[in-house]
């Protein structure tokens, strides 16, 4: 019996060793980033569509890493670093192992047939995405009429906010993100990386670390990759604005101190605003609904969270439990040239201080998210929100007018209110029936509206994200102002 067993024993050994090589060959090529002939075919194809990709994102993943492994500036910075407690060798393998971690692999085939399927289909299934094809279009055409880099420049109030600012444009370009910690986990890590995003190890204090990503953004930023990011750095746990950060804006600036880089860095405002954040309860308990800085978490945990918030209420909606959560909007504003910019400082930013070239920089980020503050559009769901919790238990006659009274003082500032011509009282009744679906609110037999108790951080989470508004109050990079 055992003589008639062995050789199907040693068949299944091969065809596992088979299996095994097979699957490491894939998983190298796929690594390296290699464009493949049926890539080459779909390139083209979305060439007939206008739709554009970044030629340095299809190059192969070890030829960039190895522009990063022998870049000079790295190892001019590692030879500082050397010393008696931390050897160059050390060092070298230190940066290799940030070059690996950074570098990602673009794959088209990810981006615009698994990653923009799976988007249209969470999209269409979670929110009614609101934008203005002709703004697309109009910012497309500012930033092919001659050789540019362009930084798309948003908020952050949701996790959503990367698939949102990716399937508005995706028929045009193909974003390259800069995405945090969190995302750093299997299967989000090879699915980000494969969409051509970049990770970002946020707090984290080795400078060696940081001159290695400020090599690859630049890198980047010199071969026109079009990139994404969120100076807040973080998602806002109560609605309002998070004071901005500059490092990563910094180091794409820092490009421009190569004089041969002769491209027009562009930098494009873009403000996003929901009806419905899906981690609003995460968020405002995060924050102990108080301002300060979130406690923090492992980067498994934050990935959970996501991922069970998206798809946990995906599946609600399937099975009849959950409803649309109404508006997503997306504005665009006039793109930024930072060479207008630097040329009206009347100083050139490169030949100062670190210290006062960060102060200059601080401006221009307080400009790009003074620009986004002022597109941020306010949706009816924001507008009833602040109407509940700034007034006592009311009628729904009473919330109408309240809701007609704050919208006519944003239309007088120029503020835009989304879908302000279908009337209050379709905002009003759209809002109350998802409110009191998520029990935020209730109503006694007279029809008396109430906020439930507990639930009035997460409405004023919502009214906040329009309160800058009417206080002015922005906050300002931290640190000190030498400009």
């Amino acid at each position: 019996m055992l003589d008639l067993a062995w050789p199907y024993a040693l068949y299944a050994v091969l065809g596992l060793l088979v299996v095994a090589l097979l699957l490491r060959a894939v998983r190298r090529r796929l690594d390296e980033g290699e464009v493949r002939a049926l890539e080459r075919r779909f390139e083209r194809t979305l060439a007939r569509f206008k739709v554009e990709i970044d030629r340095f994102k299809l190059a192969r993943k070890r030829a960039v890493r190895d522009l990063l492994n022998y870049d000079h500036a790295i190892w001019t910075h590692v030879e500082q670093l050397a010393d008696s407690t931390r050897h160059a060798e050390k060092l070298r393998v230190d940066v290799h192992r940030y070059v690996h971690e950074i570098v990602p692999f673009f794959t088209p085939l990810s981006y615009y047939t698994v990653g923009q399927r799976l988007a249209r289909w969470l999209l269409s299934a979670l929110y009614r995405v609101d934008f203005r094809p002709e703004d697309v279009a109009r910012i497309k055409q500012q930033t092919s009429a001659k050789p540019t880099s362009v930084v798309y420049v948003m908020n952050h109030r949701s996790n959503a906010d990367y698939v949102i600012a990716a399937y508005v444009l995706a028929d045009r370009i193909a974003l390259s993100f800069a995405v945090g910690e969190w995302a750093r986990v299997w299967p989000l890590e090879y699915v980000f990386k494969s969409f051509g995003s970049y990770f970002l190890r946020r707090g984290f204090r080795d400078p060696l670390y940081h001159t290695v990503l400020r090599r690859y953004v630049q890198l980047i930023t010199k071969n026109a990759v079009t990139q994404a990011l969120f100076p807040e750095g973080g998602l806002s746990r109560d609605g309002r604005f998070r004071a901005p950060k500059i490092g990563l804006l910094d180091n794409i600036i820092g490009s421009k101190a190569d004089r041969t880089f002769e491209r027009e860095l562009l930098f494009v405002p873009v403000a996003i605003n929901y009806d419905r954040v899906l981690e609003d309860r995460a968020l405002t308990n995060e924050l102990g609904l108080e301002s300060g800085p979130a406690p923090k978490r492992r980067k498994t945990d934050m990935a959970r969270q996501v991922v069970d918030i998206f798809f946990g209420n995906v599946a609600k909606l399937r099975r009849g439990q959950l409803r649309r959560h109404g508006i997503a909007a997306v504005r665009f504003g006039e793109p930024i040239s930072f060479d207008a910019w630097h040329t009206g400082r009347g100083v050139d930013i490169f030949n100062l201080s670190k210290e006062e070239r960060r102060g200059h920089i601080a401006e221009l980020t307080e400009t790009l998210m003074a620009r986004i503050a002022a597109l941020m559009p306010v949706t009816p769901l924001c507008l009833v929100a602040k109407a509940l919790v700034e007034g006592p238990p009311m009628s729904r006659l009473a919330l109408q007018e309240r809701v007609d009274v704050l919208a006519a003082g944003l239309r007088e500032r120029g503020v835009e209110v989304v879908d302000l011509e279908r009337g209050t009282v379709w905002m009003v009744d759209g809002a109350i029936e998802r409110f009191r679906f998520r029990r935020l609110v209730t109503a006694d037999d007279e029809g008396i509206l109430t906020v439930v108790a507990g639930s009035e951080p997460i409405l004023r989470y919502y009214a906040n994200s329009f309160a800058h508004f009417e206080d002015g109050v922005l906050p300002r990079v931290e640190g000190p102002r030498t400009s």
